[in-house]
Parts: structure tokens; sequence; C-alpha cells
């Protein structure tokens, strides 16, 4: 699929070349650094959403990655059980993480916040949550599997280890 990307920084640069110029879902497996991608793009001026799941984990996770890619960007954090406190508010980017746990019910509240572009971000997304967000607007899909990860060793093949244990 991804047949001139040889290493894991050319994925990187493409897929934010990608974001450039759509609105866009990276389905890329885990790993690859799909959270990456759209801290290249954007600019201090933009007035970013990032919606990512509800641990504390994804929020920590977001900011290690912001303080190490581009540490001048206007973004505010929110979960999907937090996002009605942005309706009627306007933002230059939404960028969903984990954009399969989209539902009809956050769908009509994401539709209640204008925003000029659209990144989804997920792993694997099943085709009803894909037309969910084809609700919301109209956007591109690039596909990073994991076999082809690992066989372009965009990541690491996995190890099976078995330790035994006598309880």
């Amino acid at each position: 699929i991804n047949m001139g990307i040889k290493t894991r920084e050319e994925l990187l640069l493409y897929g934010s070349a990608l974001l450039q110029q759509d609105n866009y879902l990276l389905e890329w497996c885990t790993g690859v650094g799909k959270t990456r991608v759209p801290l290249f793009i954007l600019k201090p001026e933009d007035k970013v959403l990032i919606v990512h799941g509800d641990r504390t984990y994804y929020l920590k996770s977001w900011q290690e990655e912001i303080r190490i890619i581009n540490s001048n960007i206007n973004a505010e954090f929110t979960t999907l059980q937090s996002l009605t406190k942005y309706v009627g508010q306007e933002f230059d980017y939404l960028i969903f993480d984990e954009a399969d746990l989209i539902t009809p019910n956050y769908l009509e509240i994401f539709q209640a916040i204008k925003f000029n572009r659209y990144i989804f971000l997920s792993a694997k997304v099943k085709k009803d949550k894909k037309d969910l967000l084809k609700r919301l607007c109209t956007y591109k899909t690039h596909v990073v599997k994991l076999q082809e990860a690992i066989e372009k060793e965009w990541l690491p093949k996995p190890e099976i280890r078995v330790i035994y244990l006598t309880l």
C-alpha cells in the first residue's frame, strides 16, 4: 500500500503532507506515530481541539508528544464526555484521537461545534463508525496495517515469551 515509503520517519513526513491537503482519517496501527503526525502541521495561531480517550494516559501522552514535537501549539484537550462545553465555539482543527469511539449522540455534539479541518486518528474504524464520521465532513483515509509496519520495520517484530509460574 505504502510502496515508496521505506522508513518510519518517511511515513511520518508523508502523513503530515497528507494532512496539509485535506481532512483525513489516519487508520494506522498502534505504535507507528499517528499521534505525532498532526503536530507537524499545526501553527501557533491555529486553534485546536484535541478529543482523546477518557483515561489520563491519553492526555499525558498528548502532552508529552506536544512537548517533544511542537510546544507552540494552541490546543485544548477534552474527552467525549466533556465535549458539550465547546458547543457554539469555533476551531481551526479537530483532532479526534480514537475516532472509533464516535456514536450518534456524540455526532450531534460535534455538529454543534464549528471546525475548519478534521483529523481523525484510530488504529481501526468499523464501517458504521466511518459512516458517522462522514456525516461530520468528507475525508480521505490512509491505512497502515500492523503486518506492513512490521515487514517494513516501522515497528519491531513482536516476540512471544513464555514465563512459567508455579502456583
